[in-house]
This record gives structure tokens, C-alpha cells and sequence, in this order.
């Protein structure tokens, strides 16, 4: 069926629907690395880990985010990752089940990235208030999603917020064949934002313990 569509969307605008698909991988990919940002910068700045140790510790991880495509799958490599940043297996095997159950930071911004630009492209304006409900449907579905393949639940936590912002849904199935690609940097950017808020963690347990 998504073949199909594409198929007719690209007979009516030829070479225009790949550089409207191009955009869009384009955009929803930077916003989700800039949100995985923010785990390395909690991983450098609040848990004091070296930037080449985090560097090689990541690189088996970010093989397999890439390859999976699913931050539950990464669990063992990122337990493995934080064992070799002498990270407590207490800390990391706590905080660690917990961040791939229900934080994913990257959820939020590739989401709402998509709405508004999906709004952008059908010339619905957003009101402050609007956007501001967005984000808050963005943050509350993403704890509800699973920490799988984007493609599997690209449609349950993207509706809630097209429905919150009142934008159309017709061009979702279209996006759907080719999230796949920014599905790379969603899972990469959630994987550091695991390991990065645990290795906050576990500076705050060396903490309090001395």
C-alpha cells in the first residue's frame, strides 16, 4: 500500500516528491541527533567521563543502534559500554532497563518535528498555545512507545499529536516508507541519551557515597 502511494505521488510530481522526502529525512534526522546531543553532553559534563573513553565505548553501541534500529535491542552492548566506563553494575542495571522502557529522548523531537513540518507543508499556522500542547503530547506519548523500530510505531505516537495540533494525516503513510533513515539517528540519538544520563547517575552515586 505504501509502495502504491508513493507510486502515485511520484507519477503526479515526479522528481518534487523526492526532494520533499529528501527535506524531510534531512530534517527530522538533525533534530533527533541534537537531541542524542544532550546525552553526550550529560555523559562529558555532568557524569565526568573522558571524551575518548565515552568515544570507544560507544562505537559497538552505535554499530548496533544502527543495525537494529531498536534501543531495547542495544541493552546488552550499552550494559557492556557502561561496564567499560566503570560505571557500577548497580547504577547501570537499574537505570539503564528503566531509560529503555520509558526514556526516549529523541521521541519528542523527531515527532514534533514531523508534525511541523508536515504543517509547514500544508500552510496550517500553529498558535504558541498549539505547539506548547504538541510538545506536551510528544513528551507523554513517547513514554508510552516501545523501544523498537520506528516504523512499528510510527503511526500510534504520531496521530495523538497531529490530532492535539489538528493537522492532516493524508501524507503520514507517504513519510512512513522512508522513515527508516532518520529510524538511524532516532536510535542513535537514544542510546546516548541511555548511557549518557547513566553515566550521570553513577557520578552522583560516587557522590553521595563520599
Amino acid at each position: 500500500g505504501v509502495f502504491l502511494l508513493a507510486l502515485t505521488v511520484g507519477a503526479r510530481t515526479g522528481f518534487g516528491a523526492v526532494g520533499l522526502l529528501g527535506h524531510y529525512v534531512v530534517i527530522v534526522s538533525l533534530m533527533c541527533l541534537m537531541a542524542g546531543a544532550l546525552g553526550v553532553i550529560a555523559a562529558l559534563a555532568g557524569g565526568r567521563t573522558p571524551p575518548r573513553d565515552l568515544a570507544g565505548a560507544m562505537v559497538p553501541v552505535g554499530a548496533m543502534a544502527i543495525s537494529t534500529q531498536s534501543s531495547l535491542a542495544c541493552l546488552p552492548v550499552m550494559l557492556a559500554a557502561c561496564t567499560r566506563l566503570g560505571i557500577p553494575e548497580r547504577v547501570s542495571g537499574l537505570v539503564l532497563p528503566m531509560g529503555v522502557a520509558l526514556f526516549r529522548i529523541t521521541s519528542p523531537a523527531g515527532n514534533l518535528a514531523v508534525a511541523l513540518y508536515v504543517a509547514h507543508l500544508y500552510g496550517v499556522p500553529l498558535a504558541p498555545a498549539q505547539v506548547a500542547a504538541g510538545v506536551l503530547v510528544a513528551a507523554l506519548v513517547s513514554l508510552a512507545a516501545v523501544g523498537v523500530a520506528s516504523s512499528v510505531t510510527f503511526f500510534t505516537t504520531l496521530v495523538p499529536i497531529f490530532m492535539s495540533l489538528g493537522l492532516p494525516m493524508e501524507l503520514l503513510p507517504l513519510l512512513l516508507a522512508v522513515e527508516t533513515f532518520p529510524d538511524f539517528s532516532r536510535t542513535l540519538g537514544n542510546v546516548a541519551g541511555h548511557v549518557g544520563v547513566t553515566a550521570w547517575a553513577a557520578r552522583w552515586r560516587r557522590a553521595d557515597a563520599a
